[in-house]
Order: structure tokens, then C-alpha cells, then sequence
């Protein structure tokens, strides 16, 4: 009985050859990704620096609010209910929570107003 195919390396064209500093599957060296990390950083910092936004040795003390409950710092969202589809919150309107088109539909059904603005529409 003839033998299945094999899986796997073989048969196709081989690879190119990879550039200089590049692993053959497509990948750099640990040592040329440390290297660009490197030259970023100090990019980063000398922009930091012209700034005034950065100096060496110093460091910032810890956030005064870091003691306190998330919910009470004074960066924190308020608590969020509901939302979606099944309406509450911030993304859904429920039956409380009408947008725009509240003024409209009032204004619409507030007889009082469109028997006034007839009245001054015929004087």
C-alpha cells in the first residue's frame, strides 16, 4: 500500500535568506529590538526635556488621592447603570430618559401653546 503524504518542511521552494539582524522566520533579534527601544526612549526623554516636563532623579510623589475610594477621587466617572439595548444609562434612553426629541414631542402636545399661537397667527 503506498504511504500517505507527508506533513510538514520539504517539498516547496526554499526560503530566501534572511536580511542581517532578522530572524528566518520573519522576526528581529532581542538585541535590535532592545536597541530601537533604546533610541525611543531617549528620543522621548530629550523631547520631555526641552519641554520641561522631565527631570532626571526626580520623582513624582505618589497621587494625593490614591488613598481614597475610586468612586470619590475627583478624576473618577460617576457610577454608570443599565445601558445597551434594554435602556438606562448613558448609551440607552429609557422611559425617563428622553433626548432631543422631548422639547418637540411637549411642544407638540401642550394644547394651551397651539391654541395661543393660532390665536396670534389670525390677529
Amino acid at each position: 500500500a503506498p504511504s500517505p503524504p507527508r506533513r510538514g518542511g520539504g517539498g516547496g521552494p526554499a526560503a530566501p535568506p534572511s536580511p542581517p539582524g532578522e530572524r528566518p522566520g520573519g522576526k528581529k533579534s532581542r538585541e535590535d529590538v532592545l536597541a530601537r527601544r533604546a533610541r525611543r526612549r531617549e528620543a522621548h526623554l530629550a523631547r520631555l526635556r526641552d519641554e520641561g516636563r522631565y527631570e532626571p532623579g526626580r520623582t513624582p510623589g505618589p497621587d494625593p488621592e490614591r488613598w481614597l475610594p475610586k468612586t470619590q477621587r475627583s478624576y473618577a466617572r460617576g457610577r454608570r447603570r443599565g445601558g445597551g439595548r434594554r435602556g438606562g444609562g448613558a448609551s440607552g434612553t429609557g422611559a425617563q430618559g428622553g433626548g432631543a426629541g422631548m422639547e418637540r414631542d411637549a411642544a407638540r402636545l401642550d394644547v394651551a401653546a397651539r391654541v395661543q399661537a393660532a390665536r396670534e397667527g389670525r390677529a
